[in-house]
């Protein structure tokens, strides 16, 4: 997953898409705490590539990998792609 780290939009049960860019909405966040959860008990690590670096959003994302068993990267946008393909060939050879 590549982000700035703030969940911001939520697929509603009838299909529309429920958005508030400020962030920290708990709508928002139970439902993307719910889909946490839900990689964590299928096993599934979320790795993040986060492009901010707001104390706050650094913290949710740590929190997201630390529940799953993923990983927390601080990326600039002028490395992002390398990065991400260094992690692909990491987790492929391994």
């Amino acid at each position: 997953m590549i982000t700035d780290g703030k969940p911001t939009a939520v697929t509603l049960p009838d299909g529309r898409t429920y958005r508030n860019a400020y962030g920290q909405d708990p709508l928002v966040m139970r439902e993307t705490m719910r889909e946490v959860f839900a990689c964590r008990r299928l096993g599934i690590p979320v790795n993040t590539f986060m492009l901010a670096r707001e104390p706050a959003l650094v913290a949710f994302v740590t929190k997201v990998a630390q529940l799953t068993g993923g990983q927390a990267f601080a990326a600039e946008a002028a490395g992002l792609g390398r990065l991400v393909l260094r992690e692909f060939s990491d987790l492929r050879r391994s």
